[in-house]
């Protein structure tokens, strides 16, 4: 039978008196379920990574301990559901890319785990406790830098791929829909549990400035041939995003280049030359000087 507590809070952090407890925590959705957890060993004198020292995790209910969870050695980024079910990612006590993921019932028992080679980021839960994500970090194994899609109730994986876009800040899940949508920045993308982008026309919004210049650079070569206007223009809309986040210096020459082809393309000659100038000033070993003349000579006549 656990004591009643005493609870102070600071930010993200809460204070239990009566168990000598620190920790970072969170809320059910409907607020009946506070999960705290400390990345600690009990005396709290060795924080973070360590060789030993299991951390803690406290489920609470209306301000009383319903569980204390001492079987995880490094719990981090703890969630639980309304119906009590709660996730944990463990980064273990080792310095290898390595990581278990867990879902566990409000009484602490093991209903899911997954031992992964690579660092856990981060993770998320539908509101009743039906379907989880967790996503890893890079690594050379087959794990790394993935979404995991979790069916809680048959504890499986239904699904692990790497969305196109930046890592999410946090993730909301429709159990109805089997859709996740990504929280990135205050805005947001939606994924089918399938993998699929199920907002393809905002993806470029989402990008990482090398997963968007290679995106760019992967269309201008199915795509420059074309003389759909529509189509260029929105080519030329890629690339100008690239050259307003802050990409290398080539990659931002390449882009003026390849817009001054697209114009090109359009017979946009005045805009050509402005781009082709652009990109040759950031790299003079471009091959744009016989183009270049030729635009000049073009309006000189």
């Amino acid at each position: 039978m656990f004591p009643n507590v005493k609870l102070s809070f600071m930010g993200d952090f809460v204070t239990i008196d009566n168990i000598n407890f620190i920790g970072q925590f969170s809320y059910s959705k409907n607020k009946q379920y506070m999960i705290a957890w400390a990345d600690a060993n009990l005396n709290g004198d060795m924080i973070g990574h360590r060789d030993s020292g299991n951390g803690r995790i406290v489920i609470l209910q209306n301000d009383k301990i319903l569980l204390i969870d001492d079987k995880i050695q490094r719990p981090n980024d703890c969630k639980i559901s309304n119906s009590g079910i709660y996730i944990v990612n463990d980064w273990l006590f080792t310095s290898d890319l390595q990581g278990i993921f867990y879902v566990k019932d409000i009484k602490g028992n093991i209903v899911f785990s997954y031992r992964l080679h690579a660092n856990l980021l981060n993770n998320g839960i539908d509101s009743n406790g039906n379907f989880c994500v967790f996503c890893s970090l890079d690594s050379d194994h087959e794990d790394g830098d993935k979404l995991f899609i979790i069916n809680i109730k048959d504890a499986s994986i239904i699904n692990k791929f790497r969305p196109q876009v930046s890592r999410a800040d946090s993730y909301e899940i429709n159990s109805k829909e089997k859709t996740v949508s990504l929280i990135i920045s205050n805005d947001r993308i939606k994924y089918s549990f399938e993998g699929y982008c199920l907002e393809e026309e905002r993806l470029d919004d989402f990008l990482n400035l090398y997963d968007l210049f290679n995106r760019a650079e992967s269309e201008y070569g199915e795509k420059a041939a074309c003389e759909d206007e529509v189509i260029i223009k929105k080519l030329i809309n890629k690339y100008e995003k690239v050259i307003n986040k802050n990409v290398s210096v080539n990659k931002k020459a390449t882009s003026y280049r390849k817009i001054g082809e697209l114009f090109l393309v359009l017979d946009g000659k005045k805009s050509v030359l402005k781009y082709f100038l652009k990109a040759v000033d950031l790299n003079p070993k471009l091959a744009l000087k016989k183009k270049i003349d030729k635009l000049r000579n073009d309006e000189i006549k």
